[in-house]
């Protein structure tokens, strides 16, 4: 895990450099000297992506890793697929009998 003051120890790079600190959440060095802190994550497609979440010192360590707790819930959140959630629906609404479940599933 990273901290203020390994952060503050790290030289600038010749190419970009990520350094990871925790669950996904990386402090990304340019060669430009500015610290980006990303959060990379499998998206509802099952590829990886990176998020920027703020730029260091204004994004402080702390904030960044809250920032990727509540992001991550977000992810989780849309990785349920829609079809899943209306099934679960259908199920809840008491739509059991086939021909009403053929008909509302036809029009999602």
């Amino acid at each position: 895990m990273l901290t203020n003051t390994k952060i503050q120890r790290l030289k600038i790079p010749l190419t970009i450099e990520r350094h990871l600190d925790s669950y996904g959440l990386y402090l990304e060095l340019t060669k430009s000297g500015s610290r980006i802190w990303r959060y990379r994550y499998k998206n509802c497609t099952g590829s990886w992506t990176m998020k920027a979440l703020g730029s260091y010192p204004k994004t402080s360590i702390e904030k960044a890793r809250k920032l990727r707790d509540e992001f991550a819930m977000v992810v989780e959140y849309k990785s349920v697929l829609f079809k899943d959630a209306a099934s679960e629906w259908l199920e809840y609404k008491g739509y059991t009998s086939l021909k009403n479940k053929q008909l509302v599933q036809h029009r999602i």
